[in-house]
């Protein structure tokens, strides 16, 4: 007897699943069951791969808004260029790829109302932005007159001299970049690199003191609070140094 007095039914056997009487049910359950299944071929369940470096490369844009936001830059609200422009769904999948080409950007302002545009894969065009050829940074921050530049590496640099080649690219960057008047206008440019997961990883690559050194490179790992701190804290020293207190970001395309 059950708990409000119905007679307990003892559960269907695998002998009367087999009875003729019990046929029509158990098609008919098993037909409402099949409706719950995913078709796994349904090409919007057809999930493009993403390479380790493009996942990273995502990461590290993510991760440096977060850093601001630790600083107390907040995106401003109601502007054109917002979070959702950081963003585009390719192929009609069930996937969210950023945005390139356009330049995704969020706005942000600080506790002092200055105004700083977080920019992804901006362009920058040959002979109108560029001295040479056409560049295209990961993580470029802009204010009115001025950019700091962050390149995601997907890389250990375990060994002394391993970060070279990036380095060189860097030197491109602050060297290469101008305004439309030819002035150039990037203060930093410092590649943000994954280090190793099994052993010690240098913090930071820098040519002198890292809070002089215009090109480097900052160790920042998914997970490691200790990483993000680190990135907080470059952030807040380029940003308070060197940052006019006047408050416009700069305009796409420049």
């Amino acid at each position: 007897v059950g708990v409000d007095g119905a007679a307990w039914l003892k559960p269907v056997t695998q002998k009367a699943v087999g009875r003729p009487e019990y046929a029509r049910v158990f098609h008919e359950m098993a037909r409402y069951r099949a409706g719950f299944r995913f078709d796994w071929d349904h090409p919007w369940l057809t999930l493009p791969p993403r390479e380790s470096w493009r996942l990273y490369e995502t990461w590290c844009l993510f991760i440096v808004l977060d850093a601001l936001r630790a600083g107390s830059w907040e995106p401003v609200v109601g502007v054109r260029d917002d979070i959702a422009n950081l963003f585009a769904v390719r192929e009609g999948r069930l996937s969210l790829t950023l945005a390139t080409g356009t330049a995704g950007r969020v706005v942000l302002r600080s506790a002092e109302g200055r105004r700083l545009a977080l920019v992804y894969n901006q362009s920058f065009a040959e002979g109108r932005n560029s001295l040479s050829h056409t560049m295209q940074p990961d993580i470029t921050l802009a204010s009115e007159d001025r950019l700091w530049i962050l390149d995601a590496k997907f890389k250990p640099y375990a060994l002394g001299g391993e970060e070279g080649d990036d380095i060189n690219q860097m030197h491109a960057y602050r060297d290469g970049i101008v305004d439309e008047s030819g002035r150039r206008t990037v203060a930093r440019a410092w590649c943000l690199y994954v280090g190793q997961a099994d052993a010690r990883n240098r913090s930071h690559l820098t040519y002198g003191r890292s809070e002089e050194s215009a090109v480097g490179a900052l160790c920042l790992r998914p997970g490691d609070a200790g990483t993000f701190t680190r990135l907080c804290a470059l952030l807040a020293g380029w940003l308070q140094a060197e940052m006019p207190a006047s408050a416009s970001p700069l305009s796409p395309g420049t």
